[in-house]
């Protein structure tokens, strides 16, 4: 005859589900309330941090050398308008008028940048290459300068003004 009340019991599974596992302790490895872990995840925060301020540090450089090199940062801005606003290109216009009419030979240019020197315009410099030369000079963050190129016939012609000058190589 079978039982009509049995009484129910509790299995001995050999497999156990840690979700549904009451009272079960974590081990204390993974216990986020212990001062060890906590400062364990503390240390991980600063290090993503840290590392994020490294990029971000890095890709502002790269930005604002790309600024720079497009002349588009505010110093140069500023330096540029300030140029303009002292009338730096017809200061040096009404005082060499032959300027951009005449054709200069090579000598001639270094007479000329002799003479720039001593105009008080600031201290300028040359760059010499084949085909030009660019005379130079430092305002702030950057570099006015007047280009002079070849003509074909052993003379230098003024090509124009440039309120930064960049070289290539």
């Amino acid at each position: 005859m079978a039982q009509r009340y049995s009484i129910p019991t509790l299995s001995n599974s050999k497999f156990s589900d840690q979700r549904f596992a009451a009272g079960h302790e974590s081990s204390p490895k993974n216990d986020v309330s212990s001062p060890l872990a906590v400062l364990k995840l503390r240390s991980q925060v600063k290090k993503c941090r840290d590392e994020a301020k490294r990029k971000s540090d890095w890709v502002s450089k790269i930005q604002r050398l790309k600024m720079f090199s497009r002349r588009q940062s505010p110093e140069q801005q500023a330096d540029i308008a300030a140029l303009k606003d002292q009338g730096f290109v017809d200061a040096i216009k009404q005082q060499f008028p032959q300027l951009v009419s005449r054709r200069f030979a090579f000598h001639e240019i270094r007479d000329f940048f002799i003479e720039l020197n001593g105009a008080g315009f600031g201290e300028w410099f040359l760059h010499e290459r084949v085909e030009h030369i660019i005379m130079y000079t430092t305002y702030g963050s950057v570099f006015p300068a007047l280009r002079f190129v070849t003509t074909g016939e052993g003379t230098f012609k003024c090509s124009g003004f440039c309120f930064d000058v960049r070289f290539g190589a």
